[in-house]
C-alpha cells in the first residue's frame, strides 16, 4: 500500500509539473493550469488534468470540515452545528468526486464527442490558490 501512495504522488508531481509548464501560456491569469487542462479536448492534458484534479480533490477534502463551517458563520447563519453538517456532507462529496475523477482519468470520449467528467469545481479555491 505504501509503494502504491509512493508511485501515485510521483506521477501526480510529475503530471502537475508539465501541465503548469504547458498550462501557464494559455491558463488566464489567476487560472488553475490543472482543472484548464482537465476540460480541455487534448486526451493526454485532460487524462493528466482529470488525475490530478482528482488527486487534489481527494487530498484536500477535509477542508471542506473547516470551510463549511466559516462559510455558515460568516453568512450571518450563526449557527456552527449547520455548518459543520455541511463540512461533513461536502467532505464525503469532494472525496467521491476525487476517486471518480481518478477513476475515469484514461477514459476516452464518449458516443457524443465529450469526456467524462465528474467535478467542475476547482479544489485549489478551497485552500486559496485561485479566485
Amino acid at each position: 500500500m505504501k509503494r502504491i501512495l509512493q508511485m501515485i504522488l510521483v506521477v501526480a508531481v510529475i503530471g502537475l509539473t508539465a501541465l503548469s509548464f504547458a498550462a501557464s501560456e494559455s491558463t488566464p491569469q489567476g487560472g488553475c493550469p490543472v482543472c484548464s487542462a482537465a476540460g480541455s479536448d487534448s486526451y493526454g492534458a485532460k487524462t493528466v488534468g482529470q488525475l490530478g484534479r482528482g488527486a487534489a480533490n481527494t487530498g484536500l477534502c477535509w477542508t471542506e470540515m473547516v470551510n463549511q463551517p466559516v462559510k455558515e458563520m460568516r453568512s450571518g447563519g450563526g449557527n456552527i452545528l449547520i455548518g459543520m453538517g455541511k463540512g461533513v456532507g461536502h467532505t464525503c462529496l469532494r472525496l467521491v468526486q476525487g476517486v471518480g475523477e481518478i477513476i475515469t482519468s484514461p477514459m476516452p470520449k464518449a458516443k457524443d464527442g465529450k469526456y467524462t467528467q465528474i467535478a467542475t469545481d476547482c479544489p485549489m479555491e478551497l485552500i486559496g490558490v485561485t479566485n
